[in-house]
């Protein structure tokens, strides 16, 4: 099975729900070779939230009930 990783830049160009879910999730799961860095994933959970993506939604309650971040 192949992965694909995305290039986070031109991700973040694109500013939809989906796009922020995958930048968060690459934050908060080290994907697409970058660390780990949970206030980074919550700052997309974030914009992902504001456009009501559910997958964003799900992640910044999840990442509050764990106290993974601060924004």
């Amino acid at each position: 099975m192949e992965i694909i990783k995305f290039d986070l830049n031109e991700l973040e160009k694109v500013g939809t729900g989906f796009t922020y879910y995958l930048l968060g999730r690459s934050y908060d799961l080290e994907e697409n070779n970058v660390e780990q860095d949970y206030n980074k994933a919550l700052y997309y959970y974030q914009k992902g939230f504001d456009l009501d993506y559910p997958l964003c939604i799900y992640s910044l309650g999840i990442s509050y009930e764990l106290g993974l971040g601060k924004i």
